[in-house]
């Protein structure tokens, strides 16, 4: 793993109570938890370009363009902000099984 709360989460799930199975289901899950967190990342720059391109369209004046600018800065951020909630949501969950995890073996 290379992002930092999937590394977290993979060294609490190391040291909780879980047989051999249910730590490859974690670390497959955590797998695909960390591309979405890539994916996320991917769409905040996209947004950040997207951004920079409205700010210049606007600048120049072109009202064709600043419009294209417009509405894809909006489809950028409406996803951006959904991803973003997605993966809030998949770590709190992650968190609290693996934690929920280790409580039990007290």
């Amino acid at each position: 793993f290379e992002e930092p709360r999937v590394i977290d989460l993979w060294d609490l799930a190391q040291s909780a109570n879980l047989t051999e199975k249910e730590l490859q289901a974690l670390r497959e899950e955590l797998k695909h938890f960390e591309a979405k967190i890539e994916k996320h990342n991917h769409y905040q720059k996209q947004l950040e370009i997207a951004h920079e391109k409205l700010r210049h369209a606007e600048s120049v004046g072109d009202g064709e363009r600043v419009s294209r600018s417009r509405e894809k800065h909006a489809l950028l951020e409406g996803r951006t902000k959904e991803l973003g909630y997605t993966v809030k949501k998949h770590l709190q969950d992650l968190s609290s099984r693996i934690s929920r995890a280790r409580h039990n073996e007290l």
